[in-house]
Parts: C-alpha cells; structure tokens; sequence
C-alpha cells in the first residue's frame, strides 16, 4: 500500500494487456506511463502483453520486468488465440508469482479472466480491471454479420467479461460509456470507480515542436493523432479535408497513426499528399511535440463511439481547441465554444465549418486551447488518477 507517496510494504504489481505496447494507442501510452511512475515509487512491477513488433516503451525502466505471450499464439483464429492466451495468463501466474502478494491490473477481457482464474485456484491476488473498451461491444458492432463464428465469439467474449467482473476487487472504467456497460452486467455500483485517463502535464503542453519533414513551412496545422480504424472518425475527418483547404489555403491535415484504413485514406487524399497539404506520419512516440506544432486538433467525431479518447485529452493538455462529436458523455467535459468545440457525429460539414472557424480566428482558437489545458490540468493530470487509482489498491 502507498501513503504519501511512501511505499508501506513493498508489493508486487503485474499489469495484463493483449496489446503490443511498443504501438501507439490508448493502453498502450496509458500502460508505461502507469508502470514508470510505480517504478519511481519502489513497487516491484511486471508486465505481460504481447510480444512488441517495434522497440518496446517499457525498455527504457530498469527493474521492471517484461514478459510476453507466446508469439505462436497469434497463428490461431481469435476464438483459440484468446482462450489459450487465458489459460497462459493464468499459468504464469500460478507458476512465476504462485507465493507473492500480488495487486493485478488486467485492462482486457480474455487476460483479466486468466487472472481471475488464477485468483479461484487460490493466488493471493487483489485484482482491479482498468477497462479502456469494452470487447463485448467491439465484437457485437465491429464483425461481419450471418458469421456464426463471429456470434459464438461474442458469446464468449460476453461470458468472461461477466466472470472478471464478478471475481476483480475493483473495477475502475476511464468512461462513462465502459462505467454503463459494465453496470448492465449487475455488478454492484459500489465496486466500480470512473477513473478518467491521467495526462502528463508537464510531457504534453510544455515541449519545443518536432519539425515535420514534408510539411510546408508557415501552414495552420490541423491533427489528428490514433489508430486508422471506422471508429476513430478518421475517415469522416478525410472527407472534411477538400472543403478546409479550399477554404482555407494555408492549412495543413495532419494524420498521425496507422491502421487497416490507411490504404483507403491515402488514396481518398492523394492529390492534397502530393501537393504537401496532407502528411500521414506513420506511428510515432514524440506526440506531445507533434501536438506542440499543431493549431488544431480533430478527433472522435464517429458515432461508432461515444465518450472522448485519451488522444482528445492529450490535445486538450496541449493547449489545443478540439473538434469532436457531441454526446452526453463528450459534454461532461466539453462545453461547446468554451473549452473546444461540439459538432454532430459522421458529419464532414460540419467538422470542415468549426476547423475553418478556429483557422480563421487565432484569437478565439488561442482562447478556446487555453480553456482546454485549464480543464485538462484540472480534471485530467496524471498525478490525479494515479492518487485516485492507488486508493483503490
């Protein structure tokens, strides 16, 4: 347990993930950013995740200790892949922690039910979930339709979610969106805590800016910064692209990221790449420079989802106006014209009218991203959720 920030026993964290943290996404800049601030503290932490294609973030902490997933395990279909990835989960932990005092943070379902496992067969786990999308909901809207295999998996995806939370202590959603799905598997509103993304505040919002290469000098840079996929809004942000730089001829788009659609979004964008208007980036792990370059960051504006993503909240603690959609969970935290702006979801329009508004206007663009860093260092610093999280352990 950690008071004041002093450790009163040392304890052994493991952290679970399905997700190679050498990418660039929500876990994957939330799980070493957790792991080095723990260090710092004296914890004796492990990580499990999948085996990292790039250099992995964690390999710069000394003392932490870094295992993988078999990497055959990613020749199997889901459905195999997933259930043998359980039951390793929980092997591991019987056989190289079996007699430790152990706090688990699992952030998916299929490595959270390993631990779960693990804790029946008598570990002595404490276990909180730190869920960041529900897979039940990924399965259900993200598959193809009539595939019974796709329908079976759901099935089960839905069976372990429900025993993870049943068996973990605590379970600590980043929104209210993942807060009601869990709450609509009955589990008691007691035994879950909202507990947002924590930003760096010093990391994002008080860098020097990367220089761009391909990137004209003096452009109004518009960014967008996550994985290629439908749910992200990249494609609806692509179809906003022709009516800004026709209106605003000074301006730049921004893609930082990759993903299955970067195929399709390149080829929808050719003619604004080869002229300099559009550069796609690839992943990348200087973010908070990027974002230091950037006049205006767009984001989450897809109604496949709702609520806001870490990307918007590091953007906001860069002191960036954000352009995103409006839902009852996006405006817990936006307020439209104050602190960013609100536009109808799928809505390409209106995404290109709000983004050649703030283009146009630097003083009301500088006003709206001094709001955003006030609400971000307010309600959303790192320091924040850590002291919220560690109340929990």
């Amino acid at each position: 347990m950690a008071r004041n920030g002093q450790i009163m026993t040392k304890r052994t964290i493991l952290y679970t993930s399905m997700n190679d943290l050498s990418m660039y996404g929500g876990m994957e800049t939330m799980i070493p950013q957790e792991v080095r601030h723990l260090d710092s503290l004296g914890y004796d932490v492990h990580v499990v995740s999948a085996k990292p294609k790039n250099q992995s973030r964690l390999s710069d902490i000394e003392g932490v200790h870094e295992h993988h997933y078999p990497e055959s395990f990613s020749r199997f279909p889901w459905l195999i892949k997933d259930m043998l990835s359980m039951i390793w989960i929980c092997v591991f932990i019987r056989r190289r922690l079996r007699r430790t005092r152990l706090l688990t943070i699992s952030f998916s379902v299929t490595d959270g039910a390993g631990v779960a496992l693990a804790r029946l067969l008598g570990g002595n786990i404490r276990m909180l979930l730190r869920i960041v999308g529900p897979l039940s909901y990924e399965v259900v809207h993200f598959v193809p339709e009539g595939k019974l295999r796709y329908e079976v998996y759901s099935r089960l995806f839905m069976l372990l979610e429900a025993f993870s939370y049943m068996v973990a202590d605590r379970i600590l959603p980043v929104s209210e969106f993942e807060e009601a799905n869990i709450e609509s598997y009955g589990i008691s509103k007691d035994k879950v805590k909202l507990v947002r993304c924590g930003i760096d505040s010093q990391r994002f919002g008080m860098v020097q800016p990367t220089k761009l290469s391909g990137l004209p000098e003096g452009r109004d840079v518009v960014m967008f910064v996550g994985r290629f996929v439908e749910k992200n809004g990249p494609l609806v942000i692509a179809s906003a692209v022709p009516k800004v730089i026709e209106s605003h001829s000074g301006s730049a788009f921004v893609f930082v990221g990759d993903g299955v659609l970067r195929p399709r979004l390149e080829t929808e964008l050719a003619e604004y790449v080869s002229s300099g208007a559009v550069l796609f980036t690839g992943y990348r792990r200087d973010i908070p420079e990027l974002l230091a370059q950037a006049d205006v960051y767009a984001g989450h504006v897809s109604s496949l989802v709702e609520g806001l993503g870490q990307t918007v909240f590091e953007a906001m603690m860069s002191g960036l106006p954000v352009v995103v959609g409006d839902d009852a969970i996006s405006r817990k935290i936006i307020t439209d014209d104050v602190n960013g702006i609100l536009v109808p979801k799928d809505d390409p329009l209106a995404v290109a009218d709000s983004v050649i508004a703030l283009l146009n206007d630097p003083s009301k663009r500088e006003a709206i991203g001094r709001m955003a860093r006030e609400t971000a260092v307010t309600q959303l610093s790192f320091e924040s959720m850590m002291t919220e999280m560690l109340h929990q352990v």
